[in-house]
């Protein structure tokens, strides 16, 4: 991979404990996306341009700057970093493998605990 492109983020560490962060708030599926982009964006097989839209996407939802903050536009200032990741994960879902999803799923389970299923009478 290259490096300067995860340097922007602080490295692979840096993002690791900012997506952990952000999880506290995010909720599990949210999360389920930001690690699945991480696991992509550390894939050997996925290209330099879907790697450049990963970290862009990731840094814009998890640096502390905002075009459009949630401060002051509530909402809406949500939705712009929401429409950041659903582009990028839409353009890389096809990358996500089942030993992606395995790992995603082993650290949702670590962070929240076991998924519960919800059975309807």
């Amino acid at each position: 991979m290259d490096d300067s492109l995860l340097n922007r983020l602080g490295g692979t560490e840096k993002l690791w404990e900012r997506i952990k962060q952000y999880a506290a708030k995010g909720g599990r599926e949210a999360t389920r996306m930001m690690l699945e982009l991480y696991y992509v964006l550390k894939s050997p097989d996925t290209s330099l341009g879907n790697k450049t839209l990963i970290v862009a996407a990731l840094g814009y939802q998890l640096l502390p700057t905002d075009l459009l903050p949630t401060s002051t536009l509530g909402i809406f200032g949500l939705l712009d970093n929401a429409a950041a990741l659903a582009f990028a994960y839409k353009k890389v879902k096809s990358l996500v493998t089942p030993e992606i999803r395995w790992q995603v799923n082993n650290v949702l389970e670590q962070w929240f605990g076991p998924e519960v299923e919800i059975i309807e009478s």
